[in-house]
């Protein structure tokens, strides 16, 4: 004797079956919308990052034009006092001479003290 199907079966798996599949492809859906939105994010954060750099380096930028513009005139005011340090330079040479000659003419003024008191 066979047995009867129950007509309604093949229906009820059918409805158990469609509905596992939409709950399969509602919830890859969310996984893939969540790796989706989690590369947006890491985008979103490399473009900030990156906006954060240009930002950074248009400021470095700015500071090297103005270092390079002070050098230049540090550069500028040195050779103007170059003569003068020079003339410096030849003066401080000059005065070592003359306290060279003082030193010298000291001593021998007092030689010539001591001489005259000896024949005093």
């Amino acid at each position: 004797m066979e047995a009867k199907q129950d007509p309604t079966a093949p229906d009820e798996t059918n409805n158990n079956l469609e509905a596992l599949c939409t709950d399969m492809f509602t919830k890859s859906t969310k996984y893939l919308q969540g790796e989706l939105n989690a590369t947006v994010g890491e985008y979103e954060l490399l473009h900030d990052l990156n906006d954060a750099a240009v930002v950074k380096y248009s400021d470095m930028a700015t500071l090297v034009g103005s270092l390079k513009d002070t050098m230049q005139d540090v550069n500028e005011k040195y050779v103007k006092l170059l003569p003068y340090l020079k003339k410096i330079d030849e003066l401080e040479k000059s005065i070592q001479k003359l306290e060279t000659v003082a030193k010298d003419l000291d001593s021998y003024s007092k030689r010539l003290g001591m001489m005259s008191m000896k024949h005093l």
